[in-house]
């Protein structure tokens, strides 16, 4: 086999192996469809017993988190993945954690981009099969160390794609949520939501504040009833006394 030929034969093969040049004109990728994901932010009023229950509903809807992070007493942030069957009952779960600040959700246009990673794999298999095929017909060490080399990449770019294409498979079938707790004793203002909401809950937190001062009163009736057995005793004592 003559070298120029196979030089030749190695270039055509890792070009047809890459779908083209790098940055040339070759098959150019098409644009990745945005992955199905929701972001919400609560103010819980029971701030330890919500992150307990995201953990807790996480398990129960066959859901992993990818992140989590708590910010001292502050905020309690995570991301997770939701099967897309779980997904709607999982956030009806979560939107009765506590007030919802915001929430949005990302458009998805499902399968974009799977068919070229698909025909890119396809194209990688056909040209391993021909480097395996060139190899047992080569004769010398030099072309055996090329091809060799062109094989290892070739199997390594497999690797690469194949792995890529099991992550947008899978980020095809889950829901990404990410999720902020506020404790609403150390909530801001300019932390989020509108002027309004923050003044809704101020109002609500002060009667609240104003209910469980009533029931502390009425836990020390029976401060109040020696109270009033002593007024009534001493103005008792000054009258007898004039």
């Amino acid at each position: 086999m003559r070298k120029g030929g196979l030089g030749l034969l190695l270039l055509l093969i890792s070009l047809s192996a890459c779908g083209g040049p790098t940055g040339g004109g070759g098959v150019s990728a098409p644009t990745e469809g945005e992955q199905h994901k929701t972001v919400l932010e609560l103010v819980s009023q029971d701030w330890p017993a919500a992150i307990d229950s995201l953990h807790r509903w996480t398990t129960f809807a066959r859901g992993y988190f990818l992140y989590k992070e708590r910010r001292g007493e502050q905020a309690y942030f995570c991301r997770l993945r939701i099967p897309l069957e779980e997904a709607s009952a999982f956030l009806v779960q979560v939107s009765r954690l506590g007030e919802r600040l915001s929430e949005y959700h990302t458009a998805l246009r499902p399968f974009e981009g799977l068919q070229y990673l698909q025909s890119r794999l396809q194209m990688k298999e056909e040209a391993i099969q021909r480097l395996r095929a060139l190899l047992q017909n080569a004769r010398t060490a030099s072309d055996i160390l090329a091809i060799e080399q062109e094989l290892q990449r070739a199997l390594a770019e497999y690797a690469a794609l194949r792995d890529t294409l099991y992550q947008r498979e899978l980020e095809q079938r889950y829901l990404q949520v990410e999720i902020t707790l506020y404790n609403p004793y150390y909530l801001d203002y300019f932390q989020g939501g509108s002027y309004l909401g923050h003044l809704k809950r101020s109002v609500a937190e002060g009667w609240r504040g104003f209910i469980q001062f009533t029931f502390w009163l009425a836990e020390l009736w029976w401060v109040w009833l020696l109270s009033g057995l002593g007024w009534g005793l001493w103005r008792w004592w000054r009258r007898r006394k004039c």
